[in-house]
């Protein structure tokens, strides 16, 4: 909901890097949608297949690739540490008031259509968000947001 998938698509072009939105990469895999994972298999077997996606794709991107993460993957073990130790991992953080869900992302346990839901959700993923991040950024704009992703990027 901060808007990783658009920030990461402008900075990746901006870098002249793949981007690659790892909950589309799930859905194109496995043959069905990421609400259709949960509901079929369960937010755990999700966990683990986002786990094994993620670390793929950081082992064979060997850089110059922009992964957007769903908000949820720095909660599961396994996830963070390839995040922690495969990849340079931003927090990109938002004013939980100023954000818009798509369809599909409200449709996701645990949120059921709740915003309230969303920012109860968030507020207890921060201590995760902190504790994975190489570093953080603010997105009020996704344009500035991106440029700022670049120039960090730039230094690592």
């Amino acid at each position: 909901g901060c808007g990783k998938s658009t920030v990461g698509r402008i900075a990746a072009e901006m870098l002249g890097y793949r981007f690659i939105d790892l909950d589309e990469a799930i859905s194109e895999g496995e043959g069905r949608s990421i609400t259709d994972i949960f509901s079929e298999n369960g937010e755990m077997f999700f966990r683990e297949l986002e786990a094994k996606y993620l670390s793929d794709i950081a082992e064979l991107s060997n850089g110059g690739t922009v992964i957007a993460c769903g908000g949820g993957a720095p909660t599961y073990e396994k996830t963070r540490k390839v995040l922690k130790e495969k990849t340079y991992n931003v927090w990109i953080k938002r004013d939980p008031d100023s954000v818009t869900l798509n369809e599909e992302v409200l449709r996701r346990p645990p949120i059921y259509g709740d915003i309230n839901k969303y920012k109860e959700l968030l507020k207890t993923r921060e201590t995760v968000y902190s504790m994975t991040a190489h570093t953080e950024i603010y997105n009020e704009q996704p344009e500035k947001c991106a440029e700022e992703l670049c120039r960090l990027l730039s230094k690592i």
